[in-house]
């Protein structure tokens, strides 16, 4: 069985970005060591700065997004692609379809070897890899036809995806990465868990859920029992996030006012996830619990840290400790 080693293992990546009129809402460009592709986050109010830049006359493939007006918990995205970018920008900004977009994300190739040809495969594997994923409604009228390109332009385009998948998130488009499901495989659940692997209960009278912590989300897995009952102490905004997963068939109702996860669902934090479990106000971190342990998330989590800051101190001692020069 594989272990945590294998997270130090995992290569840093440099991305640089650069803040065109120095406010964080307005103009980003956006780079990663190496790779000869550039994103530009364009906010909607700063559509007449792009316009004005050298890149906006390049081949492009663009992302629009804003809020889905349908599900506020998800982002509503229209992804394209154009020989003249900012041309077909500045016709999205002014056709009513498209008014739900706050912010264009703009993917440009730096050394401007993307041909239309690029572009077209590019939009057709980015409308892919979306949906694929489920974090967002993807909003396209013409389905992408995609482009025959040469094997080895293929292989290029699907490293410039891959850049893509890493920036985005960077930027605050989390629509790439797929949603992690507790029932993958151990390999990759041990790979990309933060702690040890545990799977954590939560365990109320009738109330028992199964969870993990992956990728930096707490998945609730399927067949898990949550209460079909909601008291004042709940906030408003899990309230809704209950009514969602209803809605969408996530959580399905049994009998007895109980309800059953039909699948894996990740939450933000192990408190979304108590939360949307018992239908009340309380603490994920004191509630969920390592499973045949009876250890707390947060007993976990209070030794996690005091091991990695120990493991500083260790390190930083014998960083300082001197040498005697040699006789």
């Amino acid at each position: 069985m594989s272990d945590m080693s294998n997270v130090s293992q995992a290569r840093g990546r440099s991305i640089r970005m650069f803040l065109v009129d120095g406010s964080p809402t307005g103009l980003i460009v956006a780079e990663i060591v190496n790779w000869t592709g550039k994103i530009i986050v364009v906010p909607r109010s700063a559509l007449a700065s792009f316009l004005k830049r050298r890149e906006a006359q390049n081949t492009g493939v663009y992302i629009l997004s804003g809020q889905d007006p349908n599900d506020p918990f998800r982002s509503q995205v229209y992804v394209g692609e154009s020989e003249f970018v900012g041309q077909r920008l500045r016709q999205h900004d002014s056709d009513e379809q498209k008014d739900f977009f706050e912010r264009a994300f703009v993917l440009i190739s730096k050394d401007e070897n993307l041909t239309k040809s690029h572009a077209r495969h590019l939009e057709e594997q980015l409308e892919r890899r979306i949906r694929a994923s489920g974090r967002a409604t993807v909003m396209q009228t013409n389905k992408p036809g995609g482009s025959a390109l040469p094997e080895a332009d293929v292989s290029d385009m699907e490293f410039f995806l891959d850049q893509i998948e890493v920036v985005l998130p960077v930027l605050g488009l989390d629509i790439l990465r797929p949603i992690p499901s507790a029932a993958a495989s151990d390999e990759k659940v041990l790979v990309s868990q933060r702690s040890t692997g545990a799977q954590f209960v939560f365990e109320i009278g009738s109330v028992k859920a199964y969870g993990m912590e992956i990728d930096g989300e707490f998945v609730v897995k399927a067949g898990s029992l949550a209460r079909d009952v909601e008291t004042p102490t709940l906030p408003k905004a899990y309230r809704a996030l209950r009514e969602k997963l209803k809605a969408d068939g996530s959580l399905k109702p049994t009998s007895n006012q109980m309800l059953t996860f039909a699948q894996d669902v990740p939450f933000d934090s192990p408190s979304a996830a108590a939360a949307a479990v018992y239908g009340a106000s309380i603490s994920g971190p004191a509630n969920w619990k390592a499973d045949g342990t009876g250890r707390t998330y947060a007993d976990l989590r209070r030794e996690e840290l005091a091991d990695a800051e120990a493991a500083s101190k260790t390190k930083d001692e014998a960083g300082s400790g001197s040498s005697l020069p040699i006789s």
